[in-house]
C-alpha cells in the first residue's frame, strides 16, 4: 500500500475545503522531521482526519520515535482546549506498545538527565509558554475556594478512611521502630532542641534581630504581661515555645509584631 500517496491525497483535499465545527491544526511535514509553523506547512484537519493523517505517517516513518509518540498521546491524551479521536482497543493497544518500544530505543540512543536540567529554553520557546499561559490560566484551585457543597463531599468521602493504611506486618514494623521513643506530638509535648541546635538559634537570633526586612526580626510584645521580646527567636527562648506556638498566639492576639 502507498502510505505516501493516501497521505499527500488527505492533505491536499484538505487544503481545498472550508470545514465547519470542531477543527484541529496539522503539519503536513511534521516539526520532528524539519518542519515549520509556515502557512503553506500548516492544514486544517477533523479530529477522525487528524489521527489518521498521523497513523499514515507511523506507516510511512515505522521507526521515528517522535511520530509514534505523537499518535499515541493522540489516541491518549486530552484536555478542555483539545478533543481527541477515540481510538478502538485493539488499535491503542498497536499504537502504545509501539511507542514504548521506540521510546526505550530513543532514550538509550540519546540518554538526557533530569530533563532541562543544565540547558535552556530559547526565546522563542519562551514567548511561546507565555502567551501560552496568558491564554490558558493555569486551573487548579491557587486563588480559588471550594464552595460549601463541595467541602461536605470531601469530607463525607473521607469518613472511615484513613491515611495509615498499613498492613499487619507494616503496622507490626512501626510498633517496633517506636518503642522507647517519646511520642512528643500526641502528648502535646514540644520536642527538646539539643545544645547544638540551641546554640545555633541564638547565633541565629544574634544574626537576624537587627534585620528590618527578616520577619523573624521584629519585635513582638506579649499583651497579657506587655513585655517586648526583640525577635520570635527571642521569644521562643525565653518562653521555650516553638515558632508554630509563637505564630498561633500571634493569630489569636495574645502577642503583637510591632
Amino acid at each position: 500500500m502507498d502510505y505516501q500517496k493516501i497521505y499527500n491525497e488527505l492533505c491536499t483535499r484538505a487544503k481545498n475545503r472550508n470545514l465547519t465545527g470542531y477543527t484541529e491544526t496539522h503539519h503536513i511535514i511534521p516539526k520532528c522531521l524539519g518542519g515549520s509553523n509556515d502557512k503553506d506547512n500548516l492544514v486544517v484537519l477533523t479530529a477522525r482526519e487528524h489521527f489518521i493523517a498521523h497513523k499514515i505517517l507511523s506507516k510511512i516513518y515505522p521507526d521515528h520515535y517522535g511520530l509514534a509518540h505523537a499518535l499515541y498521546m493522540m489516541g491518549h491524551m486530552s484536555n478542555q482546549h483539545q478533543e481527541r479521536y477515540i481510538t478502538s482497543a485493539r488499535d491503542y493497544e498497536r499504537i502504545k506498545s509501539n511507542a514504548i518500544i521506540l521510546m526505550k530505543e530513543h532514550w538509550k540512543k540519546n540518554p538526557r538527565k533530569n530533563g532541562m536540567a543544565g540547558r535552556t529554553h530559547s526565546t522563542e520557546t519562551k514567548e511561546l509558554i507565555s502567551n501560552l499561559r496568558k491564554r490558558y490560566p493555569s486551573s487548579g484551585m491557587k486563588g480559588k475556594k471550594h464552595t460549601e457543597e463541595s467541602k461536605r463531599k470531601m469530607s463525607k468521602s473521607k469518613i472511615g478512611k484513613s491515611w495509615g493504611n498499613h498492613t499487619e506486618e507494616t503496622k507490626d514494623k512501626i510498633s517496633k521502630a517506636q518503642k522507647g521513643r517519646t511520642n512528643y506530638w500526641q502528648k502535646g509535648l514540644r520536642r527538646p532542641h539539643t545544645e547544638e541546635t540551641k546554640q545555633k538559634l541564638s547565633e541565629m537570633r544574634k544574626d537576624t534581630q537587627h534585620r528590618g526586612d527578616n520577619h523573624a526580626a521584629k519585635k513582638i510584645k506579649d499583651i497579657d504581661t506587655a513585655v517586648i521580646y526583640n525577635c520570635k527567636l527571642d521569644a521562643i527562648e525565653q518562653l521555650d515555645l516553638s515558632y508554630y506556638q509563637i505564630n498561633k498566639k500571634i493569630k489569636l492576639g495574645k502577642f503583637k509584631e510591632l
